[in-house]
């Protein structure tokens, strides 16, 4: 999975592996201060949480710019996302026959294609799509 950023007033998509565990001590609880969750929340959380995407894209920032404040750092919902890569969707869709069947199923698959076809990465060298208008 990665996270995608983009400036405003920018075409160009900055991305990064969303790998937590690899995250320096300083950077973990940098997050954790900021959000005011433990690392295990924060990493639960981080998809769908504002607060959580804006300290993960200050900690990634801050890595080239290291003068970067948190409150240097606003953004809206559109301007980031959680992307998971074409071989990602793939796992989830195989897993999914062990979680589901029938209808339940077919709804799921339906689901997770649609949203694989709008938003996978096809391999770690492409340029992320726009985020759809709903925030990730």
């Amino acid at each position: 999975m990665y996270f995608v950023y983009k400036p405003e007033g920018s075409s160009e998509w900055q991305k990064w592996k969303f790998e937590p565990e690899k995250l320096l001590s300083p950077e973990a609880e940098a997050i954790e201060r900021k959000t005011g969750l433990d690392f295990g929340e924060f990493v639960q959380k981080a998809r769908f949480n504002m607060r959580c995407r804006r300290a993960l894209l200050w900690v990634l920032l801050k890595r080239e710019h290291p003068r970067l404040t948190f409150e240097d750092v606003q953004i809206s919902m559109e301007q980031t996302d959680f992307r998971f890569t074409r071989a990602e969707y793939d796992e989830m869709r195989a897993k999914a026959h062990e979680q589901f069947d029938g209808a339940e199923l077919d709804a799921f698959l339906e689901q997770l294609d649609a949203e694989a076809d709008e938003k996978a990465l096809d391999d770690e060298d492409e340029a992320p799509k726009a985020p759809a208008s709903s925030g990730g």
